[in-house]
């Protein structure tokens, strides 16, 4: 064998074992090289889905607040579309909020285009109405969402009654996953696909486009569920060019042909110079790199992109943490920037609201929570039962309990002592513990006592009323029968409530009652309101009976009522009946008494000389007597009887005046009659008798001048003084005048007689 056979012999024999170990160790490299891809592409799919748990718990704690408001839970159109776009100016334009009743129909919106549309044939409506927990939908087509195709979630909320209310939806727009690999970039060949559970891709996102006349990749895919969202698959998919892997293998051949060739020294000079290219270099460069990362400046990168070398691997993977770590610094930074912007709208709302973690530690609580319990202390970091005042730890303790172990929403309300209002609690369980929310409901509590004694004030009055109340509607059916109607009309109030109040009338009355009430609310019959009347109602057992009604209107803010106040006049019309026949009987025995007195009168009148005649006679006869017994021992007694017969003619001539008044025989003589002149003469006329029975007569003068009959007055004044003189044994007796209010002028005779009974005023007078 030649030496050139032997040298090609040694040099096959040195060469083939390094071809099949060169190949071996490109086999091993790409093996390595797809395994490192793996990996990264393994740690990109955690990276992406702790973005989405991120990004996903933020729309379910959106949604949870949005379901916890009250102008959801009161189905308050208005207030939840001026909450919804006070919220959507500092939330992500991807997302899309909205509200909808249990029938699907969206109240209100972020998109107000879209109020008033029904959703409720969404699979994602119709699972979120059956539990507690978020629901996550299939793909939403373009024309249904804003832009291109939304993935749908919907949380439901209760109502004031505890009732499911409708639900809350957020659309998440897919092109917030093409925005995913700008927060976190994907290598070459390296592309990220994501689907919901139906295997409608959502987003497909690569490193770069493929170059144009490129082989097409190879592709290895890692799937996996999302860990945020239930039904949701994000997919890392992983190409490689042939094209490139031989060139890679051609350059090696090359290059190991190169070094057998140039011998020893040429394999020296090549290995220096491989070692420093592919050693000393990156290795110098890895350590400038991790020095200006040591400084802070995370941005700076370790090699360009087309270094192919294991080393190019290492320095593009240090740089891809590096861009890993600079946008988890700023995720964080957006994090506390969006923590910051909750805060402030949590410190602007009137609710109290704190949140505890698992160690029922205090977390968070805005300005209003510390204000409800009790004082501006900070509240975070502290336990929660000491936050609370005693009276409520208690309480707490055992609804924080069932919340977190049932992981449903409490709600309950407490009047703490110490802090004198009344709270609305409710407990909403969260990842990280609970979402707690105050409410003072003081003055609505307040309000509801108010009421509550109102009612049991009214029912008290309604209930003892002596009088029947009814109450009906503007149609009129009774809705409520007092016990005092019950007495009257037989009926028990379960037995009238809900039928016409017809039932209670006359067939004729009630033939017409339902025209008037139809008349009245059109405008006509407006008297009835407030005026009694006498009508006749007809009793269970088919009786009538008179009853007297009156009817006040009212209306509760949405429907007319009208209360009827009855009263049975039975027995009242029964006395009227008896007293007007009483009163006929007097009116028929006083004309009669009149006639009698009046013929008497006129009698009297008539047979005045006749009855004076025998007087005066007596008058004539006495003065004789006494002419003719002159210093005789009986003359005073003559003098006495004289007095008598005096005295007789006063009574009788009164007598026959006022008959001659009483039967119109006499009529007064009205004339201006000065008084001062009248009161001088009868004073001067019973002044010596005055004095001869020792008392004191004196007259007031007067200038007035009244309007009456001389004769009559004057007769009056001497009665009155007569009667003074008779029965007044010492004293005085004052004759004067007074003025009155009403311009008319009051004569008094005045003494110190011995007067009359008081019970015999009223006679006199």
């Amino acid at each position: 064998m030649s030496l050139l056979s032997r040298l090609i012999l040694i040099f096959l024999s040195i060469l083939v074992p390094g071809v099949g170990i060169g190949v071996f160790t490109d086999y091993q490299a790409r093996n390595s090289a797809e395994a490192a891809v793996r990996e990264e592409a393994s740690r990109l799919l955690d990276r992406v889905q702790g973005e989405q748990a991120r990004v996903f718990e933020g729309i379910r704690q959106i949604a949870a607040l949005v379901a916890a408001t009250d102008a959801v839970r009161a189905a308050d159109r208005a207030e939840c579309q001026a909450l919804l776009d006070r919220t959507v100016q500092r939330l992500s334009p991807h997302l899309t909020i909205s509200v909808a009743d249990r029938q699907g129909v969206l109240l209100c919106s972020s998109r107000p285009d879209q109020v008033g549309r029904s959703v409720g044939g969404r699979s994602d409506i119709m699972a979120a109405l059956k539990t507690d927990e978020m629901v996550v939908g299939e793909f939403i087509r373009p024309e249904m969402s804003a832009r291109g195709g939304a993935l749908p979630f919907a949380l439901r909320y209760g109502d004031d009654a505890g009732q499911v209310g409708g639900v809350v939806t957020v659309l998440l727009d897919v092109a917030w996953w093409n925005a995913v690999p700008d927060e976190v970039p994907l290598p070459d060949g390296v592309s990220l696909i994501v689907t919901d559970r139906a295997g409608t891709i959502l987003a497909v996102r690569s490193a770069h486009a493929a170059a144009p006349n490129r082989e097409t990749p190879e592709v290895m895919a890692t799937v996996r569920p999302s860990a945020a969202v239930r039904g949701l698959f994000v997919g890392i998919g992983v190409g490689i060019d042939p094209e490139e892997i031989r060139q890679r293998l051609d350059d090696m051949v090359r290059h190991r042909t190169l070094m057998i060739g140039a011998g020893l020294l040429a394999a020296l000079a090549a290995a220096a110079a491989l070692a420093y290219r592919l050693v000393l270099h990156p290795v110098t460069a890895l350590a400038r790199t991790a020095d200006l990362w040591r400084a802070g400046d995370a941005r700076a990168g370790a090699f360009a992109s087309d270094d192919t070398s294991e080393f190019g691997t290492l320095g593009r993977t240090f740089d891809a943490m590096a861009d890993a770590l600079e946008r988890s610094r700023q995720e964080r930074e957006r994090a506390e920037a969006a923590a910051d912007r909750m805060a402030a709208v949590l410190e602007g709302t009137a609710d109290g609201i704190c949140e505890v973690d698992c160690g029922w530690l205090i977390t968070y609580a805005n300005q209003q929570c510390r204000t409800l319990l009790g004082g501006d202390r900070e509240l975070v970091g502290l336990p929660l039962l000491e936050a609370l005042p005693e009276s409520l730890a208690d309480t707490f303790r055992i609804e924080c309990a069932r919340a977190l172990a049932d992981q449903v929403p409490v709600s309950f309300e407490a009047y703490p002592a110490p802090l004198s209002r009344w709270l609305s609690v409710r407990l909403l369980p969260c990842r990280d513990g609970l979402l707690i929310s105050f409410q003072d409901i003081t003055e609505r509590r307040e309000t509801e006592l108010c009421i509550e004694r109102a009612e049991a004030h009214y029912r008290a009055i309604v209930d003892t009323a002596v009088d029947g109340m009814v109450v009906i509607d503007h149609v009129g059916i009774i809705q409520s029968f007092n016990p005092a109607a019950e007495r009257m009309f037989g009926h028990a109030a379960a037995e009238v409530v809900g039928r016409n109040v017809t039932v209670l009338m006359q067939d004729r009355d009630a033939a017409v009652h339902d025209g008037h009430i139809w008349n009245y609310r059109h405008g006509s019959d407006r008297n009835v309101i407030g005026r009694k009347r006498d009508l006749e109602g007809r009793r269970k057992d088919g009786t009538v009976f008179a009853l007297e009604l009156s009817v006040a209107e009212w209306s509760d803010g949405r429907q007319r009522f009208f209360t009827g106040f009855m009263r049975d006049i039975t027995a009242r019309r029964r006395t009227d009946a008896a007293i007007q026949a009483a009163r006929d009987e007097a009116v028929a025995a006083r004309t009669e008494a009149e006639r009698a007195v009046l013929a008497k009168s006129k009698f009297l009148a008539a047979a005045s000389h006749d009855l004076r005649q025998p007087v005066q006679s007596l008058f004539f006869l006495g003065s004789a007597l006494a002419d003719g017994l002159q210093d005789h021992p009986m003359l005073p007694l003559v003098g006495s009887i004289n007095q008598t017969t005096e005295a007789l003619k006063l009574l009788l001539d009164g007598l026959l005046d006022i008959s001659k008044l009483d039967a119109g025989v006499v009529t007064p003589q009205v004339a201006d009659v000065p008084i001062d002149g009248l009161l001088r003469r009868l004073g001067a006329e019973y002044a010596h008798r005055a004095e001869r029975q020792g008392l004191r007569l004196k007259v007031v003068e007067s200038a007035c001048t009244v309007q009456s009959d001389a004769m009559l007055l004057e007769r009056i004044l001497r009665n009155l003084i007569e009667n003074a003189l008779r029965y007044t044994e010492r004293g005085r007796i004052l004759i004067g005048c007074r003025r009155t209010p009403s311009d008319t002028l009051r004569i008094e005779v005045l003494d110190t007689g011995i007067g009359f009974p008081t019970d015999q005023a009223r006679a006199i007078a």
